[in-house]
Order: structure tokens, then C-alpha cells, then sequence
């Protein structure tokens, strides 16, 4: 296309279109700035409420019974968890009315026995006898477990059922180990 137009013509033109177009581009750029800054007052004047009345609610419930409750509710999470993390490989009971001696017998094992439950059974006849049962990461592991039982001289004997030996890794075990007469009262 021909421009037939003078120079100088043309050169203001060409000024003034970047004059138009730089206040139109400035036009809107303030524009997004003011509804930016008109959204984000709304969404810190929401924010602020929504912590006012959290606030209050938390004074509420602390000052009311329900607030005692949460309180211990907290505190014995806290110490379940504590006591958790002490028996990473004790997840069963303890009988308390086993003798220490004995429960340290069987609570000192090879590596790769992990303890799930501790049964003392104490008859009126005078025969004792604990029942032990778990997971051995592996055979070799429950053999070595109940050798050093049967070395014990609390025990008077160590039963491990055929069963226990089926499977060859992460065995699921119970023993049975009858209490000598002569540590049945320690």
C-alpha cells in the first residue's frame, strides 16, 4: 500500500497511535490494580472475621467442660503416642501379675522375634506356663528364640507346635513354656 500522506504527517500520526495506545494499556492496567486491591481488602476483611469468631469459639469451648474434655482428650493422645514409640515391637498386653523374672526371660530375644501377646496362666494345682506368640522374620530366627528359652532354667520345658515352622518367613509362632516349680512364686 501507497501512504500518500506527508512525512511529517505520518510521523504523527505514528506519535499519537503509541500516545493511544500507552494510556489505553495504562487505562487498564490500573484497572486489574484497583479490582485486585478492592478483592483482596473484601478477602482480608473476611479472613478477619472468620478469626475473630474462630477465636471466640476457642474461648468458648475452653472455658466450658467440653474444653476439660479436649484438654485430656490432647494430653492422653500425646502420652499413648509417647508409649507407642517406646514399644516399636511390643504390641501386646502386659500381664501384670507375671513374675519379673520370667517376663524378662521372655521379653529378651533374638533379632527378628517380635512379640504380639504374653498369656500366664497359673493354676490352683500349682502348674504355671506362659504363652508366647508373635512373628519371626525367619525360621533360623524361632529356633535360635526357642533354644534360648529352653536354656532357661525358669522353664522346665518350651512347646512349639509342628505349625510354627510351615511357613520360612515372617512366621506367625506360639510357644508355650511350662514354669518350673521352683519359680512359680518369684
Amino acid at each position: 500500500m501507497i501512504n500518500l500522506l506527508p512525512t511529517e504527517q505520518i510521523s504523527t500520526n505514528r506519535a499519537n497511535y503509541i500516545k493511544a495506545l500507552w494510556s489505553v494499556s495504562l487505562w487498564f492496567l490500573t484497572a486489574i490494580i484497583g479490582a485486585s486491591a478492592i478483592l483482596l481488602a473484601s478477602l482480608w476483611g473476611v479472613l478477619a472475621i472468620k478469626q475473630e469468631t474462630l477465636q471466640h469459639n476457642l474461648i468458648v469451648v475452653r472455658s466450658s467442660n467440653e474444653g476439660q474434655v479436649l484438654d485430656q482428650a490432647e494430653t492422653t493422645a500425646r502420652v499413648l503416642k509417647q508409649q507407642l514409640a517406646r514399644a516399636v515391637t511390643w504390641s501386646g498386653p502386659v500381664n501384670i501379675t507375671l513374675p519379673s523374672t520370667l517376663l524378662a526371660d521372655v521379653l529378651e530375644r533374638p533379632r527378628g522375634i517380635y512379640l504380639n501377646n504374653l498369656d500366664y496362666l497359673a493354676s490352683k494345682e500349682g502348674v504355671a506356663e506362659i504363652t508366647v506368640t508373635g512373628i519371626a522374620e525367619s525360621r533360623a530366627a524361632l529356633i535360635a528364640y526357642q533354644k534360648q528359652l529352653n536354656s532357661k532354667t525358669n522353664f522346665s520345658s518350651v512347646v512349639s507346635p509342628l505349625s510354627n515352622f510351615i511357613i520360612s518367613i515372617n512366621t506367625p509362632f506360639t510357644l508355650t513354656l511350662k514354669v518350673a516349680t521352683s519359680t512359680k512364686n518369684i
